[in-house]
């Protein structure tokens, strides 16, 4: 398991890598189609972690679900 320090480099990391490709594709006078997906690819990847990861934090805080209560009221509800 990474400590946060070591997440937060990686995520840099990441956002580097990410900046440099699209900077990269952008300047092509052609589109690569197999580049463009790939990295279609690694933005749709990146939102599905994120959203998971942004999502277990909020479970742990107490966050709202859909219908508005927190989770650990619509368990409760769901354990009576």
């Amino acid at each position: 398991m990474f400590d946060r320090d070591e997440a937060l480099q990686l995520f840099d990391y990441d956002r580097w890598a990410n900046t440099r490709t699209l900077q990269q594709l952008a300047r092509l006078s052609a589109p690569l189609p197999a580049a463009e997906r790939l990295m279609a690819h690694i933005v749709g990847a990146l939102e599905v972690w994120t959203e998971r990861t942004v999502g277990s934090m909020r479970g742990r805080a107490g966050a709202r679900s859909s219908s508005g209560r927190t989770r650990a009221s619509s368990t409760a509800k769901c354990g009576s």
